[in-house]
């Protein structure tokens, strides 16, 4: 279970309204507080198994890539529009706001992981469009495993 407030996950670093401006928002001065986009990071479990075939590793776990929620039978999840909702069947629901794209840093938490050194340069590659995607708390609540979720996109 993970607590879903207005400010992001309990417990979780990217918790709160705003964020420092870093490389994913370069028209904004490195470290200018702005609203937080990414509280939420979640992955799917379809694309890891895809992400650890590619790379010709047992497992990719998704809290080797930092993800707060892991989704089962979603096609395409990793490329759903900005503005998707989750509504999760507890009454969470959860606001795309972008495609997650991978970096070295989830990169080398794999290689470690599975002590592949070869798997850091590798992995932004062969994990693209497949890492997931972040989004903002529209509806707190608590979010249970096994919770069925309804995507609901853009119209």
């Amino acid at each position: 279970m993970v607590e879903a407030t207005l400010d992001g996950f309990v417990g979780d670093t990217h918790t709160g309204p705003t964020r420092k401006a870093d490389a994913r928002a370069p028209w904004h001065p490195k470290g200018t507080v702005i609203v937080n986009d990414r509280q939420v990071s979640l992955v799917s479990e379809d694309e890891l198994v895809t992400i650890a075939e590619r790379l010709e590793a047992p497992e990719i776990r998704p809290e080797w890539l930092g993800a707060n929620v892991c989704i089962r039978g979603v096609t395409g999840f990793s490329t759903l529009p900005p503005m998707t909702r989750l509504q999760f069947s507890g009454g969470v629901t959860l606001a795309i706001t972008a495609e997650n794209h991978p970096c070295r840093g989830p990169a080398r938490e794999v290689a470690a992981a599975l002590g592949r050194d070869d798997i850091a340069s590798r992995f932004v590659k062969q994990a693209m469009h497949l890492r997931g995607v972040v989004a903002i708390v529209e509806r707190a609540g608590r979010i249970q495993a096994g919770e069925t979720v309804t995507v609901v996109t853009p119209k």
